[in-house]
């Protein structure tokens, strides 16, 4: 047998293919959920939707190539680890699995970077006509983007090369973990600041405080990919040496799976919702539709546009039947936004 130089997998095959697929599986039914309630109660789809597709798609691609690199990768580990002897073929499959580590973390962050752009699309309909608020929006895009270029760029600056041992030394591990670890700090503060804005929207709505508190939690769903991104920090992070590449890869798939399953929960507000108030309009008026209570939140009809006054202008709403856009709908927001 080799002399071992790497630590042995933690996570087995079987193991990682079936944390992987069942991840991307459960990913899947609640999307699907998602697009069934927008269809259901909006009656259309929005610019959100078509990102969380894209992400989906990615993840879909993120699963098949861990899936086609898992044999090699686990060949390479088992015999850094000493656990196997290599072949003949031992260091064209270590190429090939280099390379297609190198399209996994593309994979990886072009996920998480979508589910962004989905959060980020279905808040712009929040801030039509807050000056204020879309100067922040617009800001937060910008950030988003060139978070995501330098995540892009940084990887290869690390160490570019497809030969195996040839990103050994320790200046191209230091890299490497730099790498790493700004990648995970810009993902975590953009998740922050596209968490603020709506935060900061639904704080200032004029509602009892439990109400207030209902909408910061819809709007903080993004803390949970905040929480499994460090989780993954902390479980991968090594000083000297490279992330064991089984565990990496899990606990990637494993973000990425949370990140679309959480980008897909905001409409499940709007079905739950239409639940609620038509068991009350059955109870109290069940003769026909009737005009709010709120002298700036009269529903004209099914398909009327829906308006919420605010001292600097109006917050343009989406349809009826629509998700968080509703949930300011005749809610008078005080302050200067």
């Amino acid at each position: 047998m080799p002399t071992a130089t790497e630590q042995p997998p933690k996570v087995s095959q079987a193991s990682l293919l079936a944390a992987t697929w069942s991840l991307f599986a459960i990913a899947v039914l609640f999307f699907l959920a998602r697009i069934a309630i927008r269809l259901k109660i909006s009656r259309r789809l929005y610019f959100d939707d078509a990102w969380a597709s894209l992400a989906l798609l990615i993840l879909l691609g993120l699963a098949l190539v861990l899936t086609v690199a898992i044999p090699s990768m686990y060949q390479v580990l088992n015999v850094g680890a000493g656990l196997a002897e290599p072949d003949t073929n031992f260091m064209k499959n270590a190429t090939f699995y280099l390379k297609l580590q190198f399209a996994l973390t593309y994979l990886y962050w072009s996920c998480l970077w979508a589910v962004k752009a989905c959060f980020l699309s279905f808040y712009h309909r929040l801030t039509k006509n807050l000056k204020y608020c879309r100067q922040v929006w617009w800001a937060t895009v910008i950030i988003s983007v060139l978070s995501y270029i330098g995540a892009i760029i940084t990887y290869p600056v690390s160490c570019s090369s497809f030969v195996l041992g040839q990103c050994e030394s320790q200046i191209h591990i230091s890299r490497s973990l730099v790498s790493l670890r700004y990648s995970t700090a810009v993902d975590i503060i953009t998740d922050a600041l596209i968490i603020a804005l709506p935060l900061y929207l639904a704080f200032r709505v004029q509602r009892p405080l439990l109400q207030k508190l209902a909408l910061g939690g819809i709007f903080s769903l993004g803390i949970v990919i905040i929480i499994f991104a460090i989780i993954r920090i902390a479980v991968t992070n090594q000083h000297n040496s490279h992330p064991e590449t089984s565990w990496l890869n899990l606990w990637s798939q494993i973000e990425a799976s949370v990140a679309v399953v959480i980008s897909s929960l905001a409409p499940f507000k709007s079905f739950f919702s239409r639940r609620k108030r038509n068991s009350s309009d059955d109870e109290m008026s069940p003769k026909g539709p009737r005009l709010g209570t709120h002298p700036t939140a009269i529903q004209l009809d099914e398909r009327s546009r829906e308006i919420a006054v605010h001292q600097n202008g109006t917050i343009g709403l989406a349809g009826r039947g629509d998700s968080t856009e509703r949930i300011l709908r005749g809610y008078e927001v005080t302050g200067k936004v």
